[in-house]
C-alpha cells in the first residue's frame, strides 16, 4: 500500500527537522513525506523539508484542520498518514499503521507516538507520564465505520494523547468531500 506521511507544521523548523530525521528511519517500502507549512511561507521550514527529501506545500489560511486537508487533497497515494512536526515515529509506525487496513471495515488507526529523549530539565518536566484517562495510557485501538463517532474521534482525538493516524485516502476523500 502506498504511503504519504504528512507532517503539518508552522514556524518550527528545529521540531520538523528531529521529525523528519525519525521519519528517515522509518521502513516501509514504499512512502513519501509531504510537509504542509500552515501559515505565511517560511523558508527555514521549506529548507528543512528539502534536505530531507520531503515535498513541501504552503497552506496559508491558519488551521490544522485546513493543513490536513490540503495535505489530504496534495496526495496520490493509498493511504494518507498523519504526524505532528514534533512527533518521533518507531521505525515501524507505518507499517503497523498501514496492516490494520488489512480488514476493509476499518476507517481510521491512531494511536500515540514515541516521546522524544528529554534534552534539559525543562523538557524533562514537560515529558511526564501522560494525564490521560485517570492517569492510564489508553491502548491503541482500530476505528472502523462501525465505531460510533468514528470520524470525530480520528480527527479531533479521542483515541490518545498527540494522536498520530491513518487514512486510506480514498475513502477519505469520498467521505470528507475532499477533491
Amino acid at each position: 500500500m502506498s504511503a504519504t506521511v504528512v507532517i503539518c507544521t508552522r514556524g518550527r523548523a528545529h521540531e520538523l527537522g528531529r521529525c523528519l530525521q525519525a521519519v528517515a528511519q522509518m521502513r516501509y517500502p514504499s512512502f513519501e513525506v509531504l510537509v504542509v507549512d500552515n501559515g505565511p511561507p517560511d523558508p527555514p521550514t521549506q529548507a528543512v523539508a528539502e534536505c530531507y527529501g520531503a515535498r513541501y506545500l504552503n497552506s496559508p489560511r491558519p488551521g490544522l484542520s485546513r493543513a490536513r486537508n490540503d495535505g489530504a487533497r496534495a496526495c496520490c497515494t493509498e493511504l494518507v498518514a498523519y504526524l505532528d512536526d514534533d512527533a518521533w515515529p518507531h521505525r515501524d509506525w507505518l507499517a503497523t499503521l498501514a496492516r490494520e487496513f488489512a480488514d476493509p471495515r476499518v476507517m481510521a488507526v491512531g494511536g500515540e507516538e514515541l516521546r522524544p529523549v528529554a534534552q534539559c530539565e525543562m523538557e524533562r518536566l514537560s515529558a511526564g507520564p501522560v494525564d490521560c484517562a485517570g492517569g492510564k495510557r489508553r491502548p491503541a485501538r482500530n476505528i472502523g465505520l462501525d465505531t460510533p463517532d468514528w470520524f470525530s474521534l480520528t480527527n479531533f482525538g479521542g483515541c490518545g494523547m498527540r494522536l498520530q493516524h491513518g487514512l486510506p485516502a480514498g475513502r477519505l476523500r469520498s467521505l470528507a468531500g475532499l477533491r
